[in-house]
């Protein structure tokens, strides 16, 4: 602290203290500038780990609803095959009405 205490004093004895306040001004408003950087770094990689979970979390959906419509659809395609060939059953049982 020897040489802060000798500057301190050349300051002080030259009756510079304008200079000392813009200094002490420059430097917190660097330190703040550094710590404020410093939390837009780490809040810029939350939200990219939240975006980058949400896009995980619509890849999965998505699987399972795509999944779950060719399951759907296999089983309208089964329901309609079965309207078919029970309308086709019909027609065969029923007499034919042509003169």
């Amino acid at each position: 602290m020897i040489v802060a205490d000798d500057i301190l004093q050349s300051v002080i004895v030259r009756g510079d203290l304008a200079h000392m306040a813009l200094f002490l001004w420059a430097a917190a408003a660097s330190l703040l500038a550094m710590r404020l950087i410093r939390e837009l770094s780490l809040s810029n990689r939350r939200f990219s780990d939240f975006v980058s979970q949400v896009a995980r979390l619509n890849r999965v959906l998505n699987h399972y609803l795509s999944d779950s419509e060719q399951n759907f659809n296999g089983g309208s395609q089964a329901i309609q095959k079965t309207h078919q060939s029970a309308a086709a059953d019909r027609e065969r049982k029923a007499p034919s009405r042509r003169p």
